[in-house]
């Protein structure tokens, strides 16, 4: 009896034992358990940190570069005074970045960071001055002088003789005098011939003047020519206008402004009038030469009557140079 009762509180000792281990197995792998899930839940919120990292890493990186374009385009338009380049600015394509999905445990709160977002760049307007279009100066142009044509000269003429009684007939329409002016010739006749003196119309003012075959001008005071002065006769001894042409031939080429010497030339001609140089009476001869089938005039010259005045007519200033 006894030793069934010790058999059984020996049964009941072993059950204890084996109900006490049974319970320490069970704390033991609940705290491995536990250990292990806590190592989970660490692994997993260490993986969210890695990848919320690279996310912010990336985002950083893309606006630092938005930034650096910006910089860049702003000192390209400073370098340019702010007119956009010709040159296209290269489009740089965007990068695209695949954003994993973090699937984060509900235990753990994660606080999102805000993003540096890049300012977006001002668009620089250029302000062009306008362009001054340059205004060209005037070209100066010389101012011709107004004459009247020879039918105005004519005109003018009636309007001082009587056509019925007298006849106007024009002699020179390029008469050149001493005093620089321009004229018109004309002959005034009735029915017993010619009349003297000549008449003159100037051609810038249509003033009408008196000229004797002398080479007297005056002015004119209404027909008949009872009032003009009457030149008094030459004392001195006249020379022929052949003379003249000799003493004219005796002046060197160079003097006269001729290519070849005088007497070499196709024709010389003589003015019906004489004219009048320096207070001088002189034959007027024009010195021509055949050219591509045509008669040019080569030069005008004067002889004094008396024969010791020599001139030559400038052509372009109008004036007489004497030769002697």
């Amino acid at each position: 009896m006894a030793a069934s009762n010790t058999k059984k509180a020996s049964n009941i000792k072993k059950k204890s034992q084996s109900s006490k281990q049974g319970q320490i197995g069970k704390r033991t792998t609940s705290s491995a358990k536990k250990t292990t899930s806590r190592g989970k839940t660490k692994k997993k919120s260490t993986t969210s940190s890695d990848w919320l990292i690279k996310l912010l890493l990336v985002v950083g990186v893309i606006a630092i570069v938005a930034l650096l374009i910006g910089f860049y385009k702003q000192d390209k338009e400073k370098e340019t005074g702010g007119i956009p380049s010709s040159t296209p600015t290269p489009t740089v394509a965007p990068t695209l970045t695949m954003t994993p999905v973090v699937q984060l445990d509900a235990n753990v709160s994660v606080t999102p960071v805000p993003t540096a977002e890049a300012e977006p760049t001002k668009a620089v307007t250029a302000t062009q001055a306008p362009t001054q279009t340059p205004t060209k100066a005037p070209t100066p142009t010389e101012e011709l002088v107004k004459q009247i044509t020879a039918a105005e000269a004519l005109t003018v003429l009636r309007k001082e003789i009587d056509e019925t009684t007298y006849t106007i007939s024009m002699l020179n329409d390029h008469l050149m005098l001493g005093d620089g002016k321009e004229y018109y010739m004309f002959c005034i006749s009735d029915a017993t011939g010619d009349l003297e003196p000549l008449l003159l119309v100037e051609k810038e003012t249509g003033v009408i003047k008196c000229y004797t075959l002398e080479g007297v001008l005056s002015d004119f005071s209404g027909f008949p020519l009872d009032k003009v002065e009457t030149p008094e006769k030459l004392t001195t001894s006249e020379i022929s206008k052949e003379k003249a042409l000799e003493l004219l031939k005796t002046v060197s080429k160079e003097k006269l402004g001729l290519a070849k010497e005088l007497s070499e030339y196709d024709e010389v001609t003589y003015d019906d009038w004489t004219t009048m140089v320096n207070g001088n009476a002189c034959y007027s001869l024009n010195v021509f030469e055949l050219s591509n089938g045509k008669m040019r005039l080569r030069g005008t010259y004067y002889v004094s009557l008396d024969g010791s005045k020599l001139y030559k007519l400038d052509g372009e200033t109008n004036e007489f140079i004497p030769l002697n």
